[in-house]
C-alpha cells in the first residue's frame, strides 16, 4: 500500500509540474501524459485444486471485481502502467464438521501495457504480469504465485471504457489444501473510468 501511495504521489507531482498538454484532464480528448483509471464489474472465479499437476477438484464461483491502473501514455496508441486487478468471491469453508462461507480475494499486482487501435473511441488490448495473491479477507496470511492477464476492451467515450479480462494465477502452493496446489482463473467484465 505504501508503494502505491508513493507511485501515485510521483505521478501526480510530475503531472502538476508538467505543461498544460500533459496534465490530468477529463475533457482533453487525447491520450497523453499520466493517467489514473478505476473500474468495477462482475467476475467468475474458477478454482482448480491440483495434485502433481492433475486436477482433483474444480469449483466455479461468481463475485465482483475491481481494477486500478496508474501509468503513462507513451503516445496515442501505447500505454504502460502499474495495475491491480482483484476479484472478491464467497466460497464454502470447512471448520471441523461445520461449513461456513468465507469471502476470498484473488489479486494481481503488476506491470502492464495497452495498445489502442485508433486515436478516438478505440478498441484496445492489454496485458499485465506480476504477483498473484490469494487469501481469505479475514486472515493475514496469504498465498503468492505468478499471475498474468489479457484483456480486450472498447472506449465508450474519451474516458469511459468496457473491458473483458481473463486473469490467471498459477500454482498457489498451500499445505492447508491437503498438500494440493491451487490454480485460479478469473473472467471479468469491467466498466471503467480513466482520468488523463
Amino acid at each position: 500500500m505504501k508503494m502505491l501511495i508513493i507511485i501515485l504521489s510521483i505521478f501526480l507531482s510530475l503531472n502538476l509540474l508538467g505543461d498544460d498538454d500533459n496534465k490530468l484532464s477529463v475533457d482533453s480528448g487525447k491520450r497523453a501524459g499520466f493517467f489514473v483509471g478505476f473500474s468495477a464489474g462482475f467476475a467468475y472465479q474458477d478454482m482448480n485444486f491440483l495434485n502433481n499437476s492433475k486436477s482433483q477438484r474444480k469449483n466455479l464461483y461468481s463475485g465482483v471485481s475491481t481494477s486500478f491502473k496508474a501509468g503513462l501514455f507513451l503516445d496515442e496508441h501505447f500505454a504502460i502502467f502499474y495495475s491491480n486487478y482483484t476479484t472478491f468471491f464467497s466460497a464454502p469453508y470447512k471448520n471441523g464438521n461445520l461449513y461456513t462461507n468465507k469471502i476470498y480475494l484473488d489479486a494481481l499486482n503488476g506491470l502492464g501495457m495497452s495498445y489502442f487501435f485508433t486515436e478516438n473511441k478505440s478498441y484496445f488490448i492489454s496485458g499485465s504480469i506480476g504477483s498473484g495473491v490469494f487469501k481469505s479477507i479475514d486472515k493475514h496470511n496469504a498465498n503468492f504465485g505468478t499471475a498474468y492477464l489479457l484483456s480486450f476492451g472498447y472506449e465508450l467515450d474519451n474516458n469511459m471504457n468496457i473491458e473483458l479480462v481473463v486473469k490467471r494465477a498459477g500454482k498457489y502452493d498451500n499445505r492447508k489444501y491437503n498438500n494440493l496446489s491451487l490454480d485460479a482463473q478469473s473472467t471479468q467484465i469491467l466498466v471503467g473510468y480513466t482520468f488523463y
